[in-house]
C-alpha cells in the first residue's frame, strides 16, 4: 500500500510498458508468421500495426543499416520493378498494383534491423512452423475429402476443387513445407546432440509429415 501511495507501483507499471517497446514488434511479427500460410490479406493487416510499432524503436542506426548489401539487394529490386513501369503501355492503375509483390521485399530491411538487436527470432520461426503443421494436419483431412478446403470461403476468384490444397494452392504450400522441413534439419540435429531425442524424434516426425505432404502434392497436381 505505501508503494502504491509513494508512486512506486506507476512507475514500475509505466517502466514494463516503456519496456514492452522492444518486444511488441517482434509480437507482431510472430502473427504476420502464424497467418502466412493460411492468408495473405490478414498478413496485410498485420503488418500494419507491426510497421507502426516499429517507429518506436531506436532507429538512430537504420540508415547506415540499409547501405548494407544485403539490404540493398530487395530495395534495388523494388526500383527496377519501378523502372519497369515507365516503358509499359498499361493504365497507371495497372502499372502500381503490378508493383505490389515486388514491394513487399522492403520489408526484408526492416527485420534484419529489428532481429539484429532483439533475440526473438525464435517466436516468428514458431510461430510459422506451429502454423504449417496445422496446415499440414488440415491438408492431410482435404486430400480424403476436398470438399472441405477453405478455398470455398477464402478464394476471390471461382473455386477450384484440389486435393490436398487447404486454402491457397499447392505451390505456395509446398514452398512453406519445404522451407519448414529444410529449417527443422539444425534443431533437429543439435537436440540429438544434445540428448533431447524425444523432441527431436517429435520435430522429425513433423518434417517428414511436411516432406511427404509435398510429395504427393506434386503428384496431386500433376494428376488434376
Amino acid at each position: 500500500m505505501s508503494d502504491v501511495l509513494n508512486g512506486q507501483r506507476p512507475a514500475s507499471v509505466l517502466s514494463a510498458i516503456w519496456a514492452a517497446r522492444y518486444r511488441t514488434p517482434a509480437r507482431f511479427v510472430a502473427l504476420v508468421a502464424l497467418l502466412l500460410p493460411w492468408t495473405t490479406t490478414g498478413v496485410t493487416f498485420a503488418l500494419i500495426p507491426w510497421l507502426i510499432t516499429f517507429a518506436f524503436v531506436d532507429l538512430r542506426e537504420f540508415p547506415r543499416s540499409l547501405l548494407r548489401p544485403v539490404c540493398l539487394l530487395p530495395i534495388a529490386l523494388v526500383v527496377l520493378a519501378l523502372l519497369g513501369t515507365l516503358w509499359s503501355d498499361a493504365p497507371w492503375p495497372e502499372r502500381l498494383h503490378a508493383i505490389g509483390p515486388p514491394a513487399k521485399l522492403l520489408v526484408i530491411p526492416l527485420l534484419i534491423y529489428q532481429f539484429e538487436r532483439w533475440p526473438h527470432g525464435n517466436w516468428v520461426f514458431s510461430a510459422f512452423l506451429a502454423s504449417c503443421a496445422l496446415l499440414m494436419l488440415y491438408s492431410f483431412v482435404v486430400a480424403i475429402d476436398p470438399a472441405l478446403s477453405l478455398k470455398l470461403y477464402l478464394s476471390r476468384g471461382p473455386y477450384k476443387v484440389e486435393s490436398g490444397v487447404a486454402v491457397r494452392n499447392y505451390i505456395d504450400q509446398s514452398q512453406e513445407f519445404g522451407l519448414c522441413a529444410i529449417a527443422l534439419i539444425y534443431p533437429i540435429v543439435a537436440l540429438f546432440r544434445e540428448g533431447r531425442v524425444r523432441i527431436a524424434m517429435l520435430l522429425a516426425a513433423i518434417a517428414i509429415g511436411f516432406l511427404v505432404n509435398r510429395c504427393l502434392s506434386w503428384s496431386r497436381a500433376r494428376h488434376w
